[in-house]
C-alpha cells in the first residue's frame, strides 16, 4: 500500500530525454527478464490465435457468417486483453520497483492489480468508442445539415467539400482521443504498483504534460512499429497485394495460404511485438515516476508518492 496521497500537482516538466534515455535504458537492463515474463501470457493466448483464425477462415468462406464472428471476436478480444495483463503488470513493476522487488514471477496470478489494469483498460476503450460514435453522428447530422452528405443513390455518398470534412473531423477526433487516453494514463503504472491513485490524479499530474508524453512515446516506440510493419509487409504479402482481376484462385486454398503467412509473421514479428510493449509500459512506467515523484519505499517494496513536492525522489 502507499504510504502517502499523490502531489495534487506535477512536481515538474515531463523531461522527454531524459525519459527516452532511462526507458531504453531498463529496457536493455532488463532484456532478460523479458522471455519469462511473457511466457505465461503467449502460452495461454495460443487458442485464443487458433479460435480467431478459425471464425476468420469461416468468415471468409462464408460471408453470411460474418455478424456471428464479429460477435465471437468480441470475448476473444477481451480474453487476449486480459490475459496480457500479466504480462503488462509485471513489466511495469520490473521497471519501477527492480529486479529486486519486482522480479517477474514465471507463473504469475492474476490479483487485483491486474483487475484494475485490464478494468482501466476497458475504460479507455470504451472513451475511445464513444468518441468514435460521436464523431459519426455529427458526420450524419452535419453532412445532412451541410448537404455534402446525399442520399440520392443507393449508399450516403460525399459531394462537393464533404471529403475535406470528413478529413478534418477524422483529425480532431483521433487527437481528441489520443488528448483524452494521454491524460489518464498514468493509472496504468499507479495500479501496477498498488498505488491509491484515481483517475483524477493522472489527470492533473498530466496537465500540460500531453504533447511531452506523446513525443516521449513516438520517440522510444516509433522505430520498433515502424520494423514490425516491414515485417508484416514482408511476411504477409496477400493482405497487401492487389488481386488480379483475371486471376481465379480457390477461395480454401487461397485462405489457407494466407492463414500460413499470418502464422509466419507471428512467430516472426514476435519479439519485436514483446518489445514493442516492454518499450511502450517502460515509457509511461519512466515519465509518472519522473512527474509524480514515485519511488518504492525504505523497504524496496512498498512504493510511495510523496505528498508534499520537497520530498526528495530517489
Amino acid at each position: 500500500m502507499a504510504e502517502a496521497s499523490p502531489p495534487s500537482q506535477p512536481l515538474r516538466k515531463l523531461p522527454v530525454f531524459e525519459v527516452v534515455g532511462e526507458t531504453y535504458g531498463s529496457f536493455f537492463r532488463y532484456l532478460r527478464y523479458l522471455p519469462q515474463t511473457a511466457l505465461l501470457p503467449v502460452v495461454l493466448s495460443v487458442p485464443l490465435y487458433w479460435a480467431s483464425l478459425q471464425s476468420t477462415k469461416r468468415m471468409m468462406i462464408d460471408p453470411s457468417s460474418a455478424a456471428s464472428s464479429l460477435l465471437w471476436s468480441i470475448p476473444i478480444n477481451l480474453a487476449f486483453f486480459a490475459i496480457f495483463m500479466l504480462f503488462y503488470v509485471s513489466w511495469y513493476r520490473l521497471c519501477l520497483m527492480g529486479p529486486d522487488a519486482g522480479r517477474p514471477p514465471l507463473f504469475p496470478l492474476p490479483n487485483r492489480r491486474h483487475w484494475r489494469l485490464f478494468g482501466y483498460s476497458l475504460l479507455m476503450m470504451a472513451i475511445f468508442l464513444a468518441i468514435a460514435i460521436f464523431g459519426g453522428v455529427l458526420v450524419l447530422i452535419g453532412g445532412a445539415l451541410t448537404g455534402v452528405l446525399t442520399t440520392t443513390g443507393a449508399q450516403p455518398e460525399l459531394s462537393g467539400g464533404g471529403v475535406s470534412l470528413m478529413a478534418l473531423l477524422t483529425l480532431f477526433l483521433a487527437v481528441l482521443a489520443m488528448f483524452t487516453l494521454l491524460r489518464l494514463c498514468f493509472v496504468f503504472p499507479a495500479a501496477a504498483v498498488d498505488e491509491d491513485y484515481a483517475l483524477r490524479h493522472s489527470w492533473g499530474h498530466t496537465k500540460g504534460q500531453t504533447l511531452r508524453l506523446f513525443v516521449a512515446l513516438l520517440m522510444t516506440c516509433l522505430p520498433i512499429y515502424v520494423l514490425m510493419m516491414a515485417i508484416s509487409i514482408a511476411t504477409t504479402p496477400s493482405i497487401f497485394q492487389t488481386a488480379d482481376p483475371g486471376q481465379v484462385q480457390d477461395p480454401v486454398l487461397a485462405i489457407e495460404e494466407l492463414q500460413s503467412q499470418m502464422l509466419t509473421s507471428l512467430f516472426v514479428g514476435l519479439p519485436l511485438g514483446l518489445a514493442f510493449m516492454a518499450l511502450s509500459v517502460g515509457t509511461l512506467a519512466a515519465a509518472f515516476k519522473s512527474v509524480t515523484g514515485w519511488y518504492p519505499g525504505p523497504d524496496s517494496t512498498s512504493p510511495t508518492v510523496p505528498s508534499d513536492p520537497t520530498v526528495p525522489r530517489a
